[in-house]
């Protein structure tokens, strides 16, 4: 993973949706799936927290093959 520790992702406000943010909560929910740790920045971003030791699926490229 190297030395990132955190990483920034933008998914907007939702602003043209009427309701939430279909985008944000979809990141949220797969993060929580994954056990990985996060926080709100703002309404538009989060901030995912990586750990070196934690297995993170969507890295396994069998997972997601066609």
């Amino acid at each position: 993973m190297g030395s990132i520790q955190t990483l920034r992702v933008i998914t907007g406000r939702g602003k043209h949706n009427r309701g939430k943010c279909k985008l944000k909560e979809s990141v949220i929910a797969f993060l929580k799936e994954e056990g990985i740790e996060w926080e709100e920045e703002n309404r538009g971003s989060l901030l995912i927290k990586l750990d070196e030791t934690h297995e993170y699926s969507f890295l396994d490229e069998e997972r997601y093959a066609d």
